[in-house]
């Protein structure tokens, strides 16, 4: 009778090869069980798994009506009353303004109040309450301060800002895990049920599928019925406006007074942000506060270890991402000079679910039953990350070293 042969599999090589052996219970297997804090973060603690009916997620935006103006055009005298600006829409008659100085300056800033407004020239009243007169200059900055209605006052122009829509779409991912039933059958060193340790394993995977997506993902929708491809939205192109680069060497100084001051820049009511840190950042922060009241140590949370990051513009509650480091082939690029600032109750985590179909984390057994001596299982996910309002989230970039 011939010999029947069967192709070997990867997963049973590394049993078979019983002279390199490595023995490891089997939850010591996975070493990083921080390995996505976000994640864990937001769908846990923060609360924020909601369900979406749409791969498809929008939202819209507002912000407060802007109070900073400039100036434009030829500087304008002490006495002139016609003031040129970029944008003459956020200014309304009635407005009274005030024409800033330098910092170093000791000159007290002139008010003026608009009468007036025809296309970009604004005309005002100058020296409010003898406020003096200043020259406004070419650039100058003009702060609206409040409006000023006379009794018995015509009504004024409403003025409103533009909501902007945001949209994130469900992104579809899948680990499969495929194990043959011999190597299922067999008492192994190390796991001593292989399929059950590549589940677990590949669950890892599955979840630091998703983190990463959170952080670096660009939102997507290539159409093409039935095989359409959609990308979620991620924290590193959403946050644009807090963005402060540490340019090398990071001190505590520019990390309290230009990016915590920036991360805590906005009104609204939350006075405590997650921050996500690369190692290095970490090291820093461990480092400024050295015999200081600002670093009080947290506790282990569903497995992460967070600690409370004082100031007074707010609290940071601190916790390393592993993900957030370098490339290990050159070591020169990647993400291991950053650190994320956000607001847990801006971010949600929307599994698709509607019509009875629930797209929320899940493993499923068996998938492929064609008749070969496999057991094929996988995890599927399909779901958005929703970061709203980015002004309330920022990011640190180009930490190095730190002193």
């Amino acid at each position: 009778m011939a010999n029947t042969t069967a192709a070997r599999s990867i997963d049973q090589a590394y049993a078979e090869t019983v002279q390199k052996r490595q023995f490891l219970g089997e939850k010591d297997v996975l070493l990083n069980p921080s390995l996505t804090p976000l994640l864990f973060l937001v769908t846990k603690i923060g609360n924020r798994k909601k369900i979406t009916v749409s791969a498809r997620v929008e939202w819209t935006e507002d912000d407060y009506l802007s109070v900073w103006g400039q100036a434009t055009g030829a500087a304008v005298s002490s006495v002139a009353t016609g003031i040129q600006v970029v944008d003459a829409t956020i200014f309304g008659v009635n407005d009274l303004v005030a024409v800033t100085v330098p910092p170093t300056s000791t000159v007290v800033e002139e008010i003026v109040q608009v009468t007036a407004i025809n296309g970009s020239t604004l005309t005002v009243t100058r020296g409010i309450g003898g406020s003096g007169a200043n020259t406004v200059g070419q650039t100058g900055d003009l702060r609206i301060i409040a409006p000023a209605y006379a009794e018995g006052g015509a009504f004024g122009t409403p003025r409103t800002t533009s909501k902007s829509v945001q949209i994130s779409y469900t992104q579809i991912f899948r680990r499969p895990v495929s194990v043959t039933k011999s190597v299922t059958a067999q008492a192994l060193f190390g796991p001593s049920n292989d399929r059950e340790y590549q589940r677990q394993k590949m669950l890892e995977e599955h979840r630091r599928d998703m983190e990463s997506a959170m952080l670096w993902s660009h939102p997507s929708e290539t159409l093409a019925l039935p095989g359409t491809v959609r990308t979620t939205m991620g924290f590193k192109n959403r946050i644009v406006t807090n963005v402060s680069n540490a340019n090398g060497t990071l001190t505590e100084g520019f990390f309290l007074s230009t990016f915590t001051q920036q991360a805590f820049s906005q009104y609204y009511e939350g006075s405590e942000k997650l921050l996500l840190c690369a190692p290095i950042i970490i090291s820093a922060l461990d480092t400024y506060a050295n015999n200081k009241e600002r670093l009080a140590p947290g506790d282990d949370v569903y497995g992460i270890k967070l600690s409370r990051y004082t100031t007074n513009h707010g609290d940071f509650m601190v916790t390393r991402d592993l993900l957030l480091q370098n490339s290990t082939i050159t070591g020169a690029s990647g993400w291991g000079n950053e650190a994320y600032a956000i607001d847990v109750d801006s971010v949600e985590f929307a599994p698709l679910a509607a019509n009875g179909e629930n797209r929320d984390t899940q493993l499923l057994i068996d998938v492929v039953k064609d008749g070969a001596d496999l057991y094929r299982d996988e995890y599927l996910t399909e779901a958005a990350c929703v970061i709203r309002e980015e002004k309330r989230h920022a990011r640190l970039y180009g930490v190095s070293a730190y002193q």
